[in-house]
């Protein structure tokens, strides 16, 4: 799933029918998770859903789909300004989610410790 993060907090967007939205308003207590080659992060927050009939809506939206679709960094980008109007479709919510506690992991480090570690059980 596409993300921007900003001040601090993860934004994504979806259409309000998803699973998760219901999800989410019936309990805002939320897991992020990235992986880049061989690391992870996970990330435990609450999430808040905001919607077109909230005030600040436009301001919201204007700053994050340009910032999703790539057109805050290049507005002439013809790709970029079609996926913005794409995003700015009917029943789109914004989720903001501020993380409270971080957990990474590597996967690289792992597995060699691992390795080490049966080829020294094998070598008793």
């Amino acid at each position: 799933m596409a993300y921007v993060f900003r001040d601090g907090r993860f934004w994504t967007n979806c259409a309000r029918r998803r699973k998760r939205v219901a999800a989410l308003i019936a309990r805002p207590q939320c897991a992020i998770v990235l992986t880049t080659g061989e690391k992870m992060a996970s990330f435990r927050g609450r999430s808040v859903i905001h919607n077109p009939d909230e005030a600040g809506w436009n301001e919201l939206k204007s700053w994050f789909y340009a910032a999703l679709a790539g057109t805050n960094k290049d507005p002439d980008d013809d790709m970029a300004r079609a996926f913005e109007t794409f995003l700015d479709g009917p029943n789109q919510l914004i989720i903001e989610t501020e993380p409270e506690l971080v957990v990474s992991f590597n996967f690289g480090k792992f597995a060699a410790r691992a390795q080490a570690a049966i080829a020294a059980s094998l070598a008793l």
